[in-house]
């Protein structure tokens, strides 16, 4: 999963819910990883979190609620 190479591109660029992708400089999939699923998702939004691992990420709630809260009022 961490390449998606067990999903085939037509299937991730099938999704058409709003999606955020979240992720971080420090997390598992790198930055460019994300950067390549947002660009496969037609309805998608990245963030990319700098400085934080990916068990980390739920911690830095002074970014991440405005974040999610900015998604979910764009996708009404």
């Amino acid at each position: 999963m961490r390449d998606f190479q067990d999903i085939p591109d037509e299937a991730i660029k099938a999704i058409q819910a709003p999606t955020l992708v979240l992720g971080s400089d420090r997390d598992v999939m790198l930055p460019e990883g994300a950067v390549a699923l947002y660009r496969l998702l037609p309805r998608a939004q990245l963030a990319i979190l700098p400085g934080v691992t990916h068990m980390e990420i739920t911690s830095k709630t002074n970014a991440l609620v405005p974040l999610i809260a900015d998604f979910l009022s764009a996708a009404e």
